[in-house]
């Protein structure tokens, strides 16, 4: 199936789920979850600020939360800014003048910002037989010891890790087990002297690749993940580490080699208050982050994947109706 095609199958399928849902409440007499919409006019002035950076993916994430607190009479509007979703929190929590009230972010490059010395201690590898192994815990500690002004809310349920990934031709060159199932040594074996290209977000990667498996890669690139898998697929690069929630992974049959030393670190995402209004935001942010599970993180993506995608508002729309914490918007048919 084409990219459009694709694209006009989940386009469909989102109305139609929403149709569905809202036919099911009315022949049930249930009550249903509430509908939710961004403000407009004078409401918007007053209405929670929600920041967020340039990637689709976190602000479809910021969306599905901007929603459900409209729903529940929180009025919030996201506000999209060129640079980086952790420089936007780091912002909030200084008091920088025009910052946001909150902002949803990755706790890894958040962590960094806001705590660049002990981040870097954190993940600096251990120069034993594996790399530091930096958990998700680790990561939302540092990042709440280092906040003032601002309180972490409940992170997402789902972690964002990273994986290498491998073309089934590679895997049976390098005789990975297509299984995924691999132990360091063939994970050692896959990666050392191969052209690996990098998601440009993860730190000091070679280092710890070498700290690790004693993996040496012939050549090393960062990119955008979407421009690595386009690299991967045309043999112009061995292997890509890149989130294991990448659908094209399932969409290529890509082989996932196992992390089992810990290389590669894991975050979530986390939504950022103000002090003033972290009290005021309601349960159902923590609804939301509960929900937002590997499943859903992986949707978000398929979603907003290719020209004909979704955009990210829609996609958090269609996403918070499957799971039922909005109600369908009127005319969804």
């Amino acid at each position: 199936m084409t990219s459009s095609g694709s694209a006009t199958v989940r386009a469909a399928a989102a109305r139609t789920a929403g149709a569905l849902f809202v036919s099911s409440c009315v022949l049930t007499a249930c009550g249903g979850p509430p509908s939710g919409s961004e403000p407009t006019g004078d409401e918007a002035e007053d209405a929670w600020q929600i920041g967020v950076g340039s990637d689709p993916v976190d602000q479809a994430v910021a969306y599905a939360y901007s929603l459900a607190l409209n729903s529940r009479d929180s009025p919030s509007v996201v506000e999209v800014d060129e640079g980086s979703s952790a420089a936007l929190a780091a912002g909030l929590a200084d008091g920088s003048e025009g910052a946001a009230d909150l902002v949803v972010s990755r706790t890894l490059p958040l962590a960094e910002e806001v705590a660049p010395e002990d981040f870097a201690d954190l993940a600096e590898p251990d120069g034993g037989t594996a790399a530091a192994t930096v958990t998700s815990e680790d990561l939302t500690t540092l990042i709440d010891d280092a906040l003032d002004g601002a309180s972490l809310l409940d992170p997402s349920a789902g972690l964002l890790d990273s994986a290498l990934v491998i073309t089934g031709v590679g895997a049976e060159l390098q005789g990975v087990d297509p299984s995924g199932a691999e132990d360091a040594e063939s994970f050692a074996d896959a990666c050392d002297g191969l052209s690996i290209g990098v998601d440009e977000s993860l730190p000091d990667l070679e280092e710890r690749l070498e700290e690790a498996y004693g993996c040496t890669p012939s050549e090393l690139v960062t990119a955008e993940p979407d421009d690595l898998i386009d690299q991967l697929i045309t043999a112009e690069l061995d292997g890509v580490v890149v989130s294991s929630s990448s659908p094209q992974i399932v969409d290529y049959a890509l082989v996932v080699v196992e992390d089992s030393r810990g290389a590669f670190p894991t975050e979530q995402y986390v939504p950022v208050a103000e002090d003033s209004i972290a009290e005021d935001v309601p349960d159902v942010a923590s609804e939301v982050s509960e929900s937002l599970d590997q499943e859903a993180l992986t949707l978000m993506r398929r979603l907003l994947d290719g020209p004909d995608g979704l955009a990210p508002e829609e996609a958090a729309e269609y996403w918070l109706v499957e799971e039922e914490i909005i109600a369908a918007p009127d005319g969804w048919d």
